[in-house]
This record gives C-alpha cells, structure tokens and sequence, in this order.
C-alpha cells in the first residue's frame, strides 16, 4: 500500500467552505457554474487549485450584495465594516461571530506570546485605528473586549485617531499598567509619539508595545520608533499585522520574521536569497492555515476564508509567496546566520512573503511608482527633525507643455518653517530611491534627465492632505 501524500494544513477548512458555499452562497454557485466547474468532482488541493480565482470585478461587483451572502440573507452578519478605499472604491464587508472568535485567537496570541501579556499584568490597550464603518478600529476592540472576557487582563481605550487624547492617556493612565500597547496604523503612531515627547511625556519610562496594521515599513522606520520608547533592537516591542476589510486578520509578524527581515538586510546575497526580485524589504508574516487557506499563483496570494461574505479562492491584489519557517531557517543557516534558541518555536510555523499590491501606485510616464520607492529616502536621519515621514504622490500636468510632473508633497513638523528644510537633500535622496529600488524609474531618469525628478513641495501639520480620517493615502493616480 503506498503511503498517502500529505494533505496541505488547512485543506479540509478550505474544501469544506468551498462546498457549503457552492451550495448555500447564490453568487459562488452562479460564479461555478457560468465557470463550468461541478462542486462535486472537487476533493483535492489540486482540484480546488483548478477553481477559477474570484476578485472583486469577476465576483464582488459583478453580483447583487445580497447573494454574496449565505443563503442570500444577511442574518449571518453581526458587524459591517467598510474598506478604506485605498485602492478603489469602499465595499461593505459583513463579519460574523466566527470572524470574531477567530480575530480573538490570533491577537491573544500576539499579546501573550509576542508582548507577554500575563494574567497578573494589567494591561491598557490603546486602540488608535479610527473607530466607526471601517475595520481596524471596531476588529481589534471587539477581539480585546472577548479577550477581557476570557480573563486576560486587559483594559480598553478607544480615542482612535485623537492624538492629543492618547497624549493625555499616557500621561495620566497610562503608567498604572504594567504593559501599555498602542495599536494604530503605522504613520499615525508615529505621530503619536513625537506629540507625546513634544508634551513631554517620559515614553522609555512606560512599558510600551506597538501594534501596527495597515501596510509595510522598513526597519530603519521600526528603529526610529523603537529608539522612542527605549527599546533598541528589542524583536518583541512591535508587531504588524497583515490584515483587509475583505478578510479582517491574515497573518502578522512575529520576533523571528523580525529577526529574518533585519539579517536579510545585512547580507545582500541572503537578501536576494529569501527576498527574490526585490530591493525592498517585504512584509514577513506568520499565518494560521486552519483559518486561512493560503496559495500562490504565479506570484499573487490567493486566500479561503469563512465569513458571514465568505470568499474561496480569492485574490485581493498582494504580490507574495508562501514559504515555511523550517525553510527560511535552512537558509539562514547556508549563510551562516544562527536562529536564536528561543525564537525556535516560530519556525514550525508557515509564513507568507507581501511584495505589495498591484494596485496601488502612481503612474508617471506609463509606469509605476510606488509608496515603498519613494519612503526609503525619506527616512535619512538628517531629516527627522523636519519632517513627520507621511507624503503625498502625485502625477500632474505642466500647465503649459503638459508634461507630466511628479509632485511629492511632505508633510512639516508643527513649528518648523520651510525656508530651513533642506529641501535640496531631500529631493535628492529620494531620487536616489527611486533609482535604487524602481528599475524602470532608473531607466526613464536615463532617458529624461532632471524631468524625471520629483518637485519637493513642503506643507504645514495638519494641512488636509496629511490628516488621517481612516488610512493615509500615500499616492493619487
């Protein structure tokens, strides 16, 4: 008798959704069958890799709301979020106690297994994602609320993105925990904290975590915030979740993708190793395959998950690949890098590489150009104290010739007057990114010269197109 091939972890969730959802989800089962795909021939991870992928055009927008739904009733359906927008225009996304239970399971596990959070620790949660219709801010209160529940010694606060209360929180509240997280989108965080040393609150004096979600940073940008809070080189100070509205939490980083990410950045050759086509340094996320069946498709991350909108074999637009902790670990130590013994538990664990979306970018002489491309120059020390590190890309059109222009619009730290800013570095640091990190920007500067480069345009805190309602929009088409 041969052996049975083993079965892909988190396949038997991801069949029998596909299933049900054939059955009990008007829209898949229309989708199905103008497909020509029969639900019942499907039973291997290889027949369901056969199943045509949906997407927002093919599927979401393509079918009334209602019969997206199980059984086309929305009974299922405890909270409604929108998404951001960022990408498009805001979709309604339903979530149900399953969601709910499952978004508890995984933050638990960043709370106590990543920032020890015990259960003879009280702890504040600062909850600074905007709280209203969209996800981040309404998920992560709803998952520490249940956590409250189940005895961990949480304590919530939801200001969302009022900075001057979060100020007043660590002031006043804050240091009568013995753990404080801030969890908030990455941007206004960092806000956060250089308004509270303007106030001068004590930040390496608490014991802070940050909880980021929302999109990718480099760890030059984690080391400015962790030198804020006094806790240099530390791999369990922040974490990053890789989260939609579409899907709530998909994975998030831990101490030991924190740790691959920071050793691939010494060493161009393991870079170039783990992190294949790219210069910039990706997303590195742990997942749990049980509630979320991962794929890779010619280089795009397709994901199964139940929801009160289920979606099976979805693909949101992320550029990645999925890899195995065992496997990064062989490839650290080819070149010489030794995991730490107590980073080892995480290595039995499957882990998705983001390169990004693909639709979200800035598009200059027909080609892309993206947050990442232009975020590296920004981060030059010499420009802290000018800058609060959050831009605004734009393509427009010379009013005369109508060339186009690359406009990047920076954001000034309150007090600091533009006539000091040197605005001269600046542009050409980011140059110097944009030509490191976008090949085909490299060309284009070959080919045009100084028509390629940016006009730097300097605005003061706070002025609209810097103040975060839901997420920063980075760039605008």
């Amino acid at each position: 008798m041969q052996p049975q091939e083993p079965v892909a972890p988190g396949f038997s969730n991801a069949l029998k959704l596909f299933t049900r959802a054939a059955a009990e989800v008007p829209a898949y089962r229309e989708f199905l069958e103008s497909q020509g795909i029969s639900p019942e021939a499907v039973t291997t991870p290889e027949d369901l890799a056969g199943v045509p992928a949906i997407t927002k055009e093919n599927y979401l927008k393509a079918f009334p709301f209602k019969d997206l739904l199980w059984n086309g009733s929305p009974l299922d359906s405890e909270v409604i979020s929108n998404s951001s927008g960022s990408s498009g225009k805001p979709f309604f996304w339903p979530r149900n106690q399953l969601a709910r239970e499952q978004s508890a399971e995984v933050h638990e596990k960043i709370f106590t297994d990543i920032f020890e959070v015990s259960e003879d620790q009280p702890t504040l949660l600062i909850v600074a994602f905007a709280m209203g219709s969209w996800i981040a801010g309404t998920y992560t209160f709803a998952a520490a609320l249940k956590l409250r529940e189940a005895n961990l010694p949480l304590t919530i606060a939801t200001p969302g993105i009022n900075k001057m209360e979060i100020v007043r929180l660590l002031q006043e509240i804050a240091p009568l925990f013995k753990k404080v997280i801030i969890a908030g989108y990455p941007p206004f965080v960092k806000d956060v904290l250089d308004e509270a040393e303007r106030h001068e609150v004590n930040l390496p004096s608490l014991p802070l975590n940050l909880l980021f979600a929302g999109e990718n940073f480099s760890e030059n940008w984690r080391d400015y915030v962790l030198h804020k809070i006094g806790k240099e080189e530390s791999l369990n100070a922040t974490a990053t979740i890789y989260g939609t509205a579409d899907a709530g939490l998909l994975g998030h980083e831990n101490p030991f993708s924190i740790f691959v990410r920071r050793a691939a950045l010494k060493n161009a050759d393991l870079f170039a190793e783990l992190f294949p086509g790219t210069s910039t340094i990706p997303s590195l996320v742990s997942y749990y395959p049980e509630q979320r069946y991962f794929e890779e498709v010619d280089g795009n991350l397709i994901f199964t998950a139940d929801n009160a909108l289920p979606l099976v074999r979805y693909q949101i637009g992320d550029q990645g690949k999925l890899t195995t902790g065992q496997a990064i670990a062989t490839t650290l130590e080819k070149f010489g890098v030794k995991v730490p013994t107590e980073l080892s538990s995480y290595m039995d664990l499957p882990y998705a590489t983001i390169y990004g979306r693909t639709d979200v970018a800035t598009t200059f002489y027909a080609l892309d150009i993206y947050p990442e491309n232009i975020r590296y120059g920004l981060e030059d020390r010499r420009f802290d104290s000018f800058l609060t590190g959050k831009f605004v890309l734009i393509t427009d059109n010379h009013p005369v010739t109508q060339e186009q222009i690359l406009n990047l619009k920076l954001e000034l730290k309150p007090g600091i007057n533009p006539v000091d800013v040197p605005v001269d570095d600046i542009t050409e640091e980011v140059i110097l990114s944009l030509r490191k990190f976008n090949s085909e920007y490299s060309r284009l500067y070959q080919e045009i010269g100084s028509k390629a480069h940016p006009t730097v345009l300097l605005l003061p805190s706070e002025s609209p197109e810097f103040t975060i309602n839901i997420k920063h929009r980075w760039s605008q088409r």
